[in-house]
């Protein structure tokens, strides 16, 4: 049986949230600090000084105020009412009096998605309310919140809602042939075919899943899964591989790296591959992405891979996970001798240039090196990774001009990387072109659902920074 290398992928830091309360400061009575009971008394009165607003926007004969698609009244409101607890205090209040409408369903929606409520959401789209076109994004929301909790059914039903809106959306059909596999191989060929003619990422990923899922190659599946990063499908199908195959050692081994990736520890997969394989070369290379990632031992890490590597010295996918190790000690020389190295065993692998060419962006402002970056990109003129490093390191450099230029086409070529979006953020702030800049750190920060990563995490940070998020 040939074996097969996972290509490696960069972990994932999941989305942390910090909320920053408003304060609202009063008016001293008589230049004695308020108690507790005038507080509560104060907190009564302008809840009953909305209520009564709302009984006369029902009983006024003049046109309704909110209409399905004006919404800024509501916002001047919410600002009149200062916390999220009166905010929604107030929906519910005009809901009970005047029923749900679309546009106050979709100002609620946005008010517990933007505190991460998702419980009361959830509730709200499987109501009997009729959906409209702007709630797919929520619905979308709640769809990965529901498969990261491993609610499937309920994320199964979400997708479903959401192609009775869009018909053609291509990602609910993606999500929902994933969600089939793999216990109903017919029905997720069956979504897979509909993406058939789509030139998509996603299309062409079907493509592949489609071949695979047509040949019953369980193990290719498994790798295909784990290489989309689609951690949940692969760990089932390699789990379902197992089941037949009680000593297939890669199934072992690649279903280590999977729950490795999900948070689970995957040792005991690991070890069980390590008795079961004939070569130990690429069990070795992952125990030492075991040991970097989930045990954080470096120096573990090391002897793993270099004894990996000796037993498979043509194996650059061994030398690049050297590379990034070595890289992570601080040892830089090394680092860039095992880049070297794994771009002369597969000098056209395009995921090696970038992360050589990240490696030499992002080092300390003295030793960025903007040579390697440009070699690479004369083989990949077009690739939005290598221009996003470029762009960097020129900004690093303090050529905010060449920085702007390259980070701009990058943008342009993938607008849906927030790597990319949050270097050019970065670019356009210190440009003095602050609109462009939330705009980008923005795009990086919506992109935390669907893709968390350092740089959602670091766009957040940026946006409190500039007072665009609490």
């Amino acid at each position: 049986m040939c074996q097969r290398v996972l290509p490696h992928h960069l972990l994932q830091h999941k989305k942390m949230m910090q909320p920053r309360s408003r304060m609202i400061s009063l008016m001293r009575l008589q230049r004695q600090p308020l108690t507790i009971h005038s507080c509560l008394l104060l907190r009564i009165i302008s809840l009953c000084l909305v209520g009564i607003w709302l009984i006369w926007v029902v009983l006024s004969p003049t046109e309704p105020i909110f209409t399905s698609t004006d919404t800024s009244d509501f916002h001047q409101i919410y600002n009149a009412v200062n916390t999220a607890a009166n905010q929604e205090v107030y929906i519910l209040q005009q809901a009970n009096i005047a029923g749900w409408t679309s546009s106050l369903r979709r100002e609620y929606a946005y008010l517990l998605a933007q505190q991460n409520n998702y419980r009361p959401l959830l509730a709200l789209f499987n109501s009997d309310i009729s959906l409209i076109e702007s709630d797919e994004p929520f619905l979308k929301m709640l769809a990965y919140q529901q498969m990261k909790q491993g609610n499937l059914a309920q994320a199964r039903h979400l997708w479903e809602q959401l192609l009775q809106l869009a018909p053609n959306d291509e990602e609910a059909f993606y999500q929902l042939a994933l969600l089939a596999i793999p216990d109903d191989i017919t029905q997720a060929m069956n979504y897979l075919v509909s993406l058939n003619e789509s030139s998509s990422e996603l299309g062409m990923q079907a493509d592949q899943l489609l071949v695979a899922l047509q040949q019953n190659d369980l193990l290719t599946l498994g790798l295909l899964l784990s290489e989309f990063e689609e951690w949940q499908t692969a760990q089932r199908v390699l789990t379902a591989l197992i089941s037949v195959e009680p000593m297939h050692w890669q199934a072992y081994l690649y279903r280590s790296y999977v729950r490795d990736q999900q948070g689970e520890n995957g040792l005991s997969d690991l070890e069980i591959a390590l008795g079961l394989a004939d070569n130990p070369a690429l069990p070795l290379y992952f125990l030492g992405i075991h040991w970097r990632t989930i045990d954080e031992n470096l120096e573990a890490a090391v002897a793993a891979f270099e004894l990996a590597a000796k037993l498979d010295p043509q194996n650059a996918s061994i030398a690049i996970e050297l590379a990034i190790t070595y890289q992570e000690m601080g040892h830089d020389d090394l680092a860039a001798t095992w880049y070297d190295a794994a771009l002369r065993l597969e000098p056209h692998k395009v995921e090696w240039h970038r992360l050589r060419a990240a490696f030499y962006a992002e080092r300390d402002v003295e030793v960025v090196d903007i040579r390697p970056i440009e070699q690479s990109l004369v083989l990949f003129p077009n690739d939005a990774h290598l221009l996003t490093s470029l762009g960097y390191a020129y900004y690093q450099l303090g050529d905010y001009v060449m920085a702007r230029t390259y980070l701009v086409q990058a943008v342009e070529l993938d607008p849906n990387s927030a790597r990319t979006q949050y270097y050019y953020a970065v670019a356009m702030e210190q440009f003095g072109d602050l609109s462009a800049a939330i705009g980008g750190y923005w795009a990086a920060y919506e992109l935390r659902v669907s893709s968390p990563n350092t740089y959602t995490i670091l766009a957040e940070r940026a946006l409190q920074r500039l007072r665009v998020l609490s």
